[in-house]
């Protein structure tokens, strides 16, 4: 565990999507705190985190639609939204998305994977002691939210507010 610089984890992965986004068409937002958010963590894990949620919001929202992420602070907590106007998500379907080897319907299966990117997703947010909820509705985008413990000093570890 380290000392990471959400704020710039995000923006960066975020950046990392920036061609296949353009080849898209979509459009992109990104709204940032006033100061950067701090947590503790393993930045390889975190990284992989904000990645799988990135690829499948591009991957599900098709050309010209926009993928918007909201990185925000509320008390001892960093939320980091990331919203697409893609194919969405069923109500029966978001209740095993989590599941591992699980893929979602034949819309979706096109796309190649094993249905395992929201199941690490999980054990990531998990193992930093934060929640992963989702938002869907059929054909009208998705919301994915991390929720991650702020850590009152940064340069001590092991301080939790």
């Amino acid at each position: 565990m380290e000392q990471v610089d959400l704020t710039d984890l995000v923006s960066n992965v975020m950046a990392s999507f920036s061609t296949q986004m353009k080849q898209k068409q979509q459009k992109t937002e990104i709204n940032l705190p006033e100061q950067s958010t701090q947590i503790t963590g393993n930045s390889t894990m975190l990284r992989q985190l904000f990645n799988n949620l990135i690829d499948n919001a591009v991957k599900y929202t098709d050309e010209k639609g926009k993928i918007s992420i909201d990185i925000t602070r509320k008390n001892s907590e960093a939320f980091v939204a990331i919203q697409d106007t893609g194919i969405g998500i069923d109500d029966i379907e978001q209740t095993k998305i989590f599941d591992r080897f699980y893929r979602v319907d034949a819309s979706r299966s096109q796309t190649k994977g094993y249905g395992l990117g929201l199941a690490i997703c999980r054990t990531i947010v998990d193992i930093h002691h934060g929640q992963l909820t989702v938002r869907s509705k059929k054909h009208s985008g998705t919301t994915f939210i991390v929720s991650l413990p702020i850590y009152a000093n940064p340069g001590k570890k092991s301080t939790l507010i």
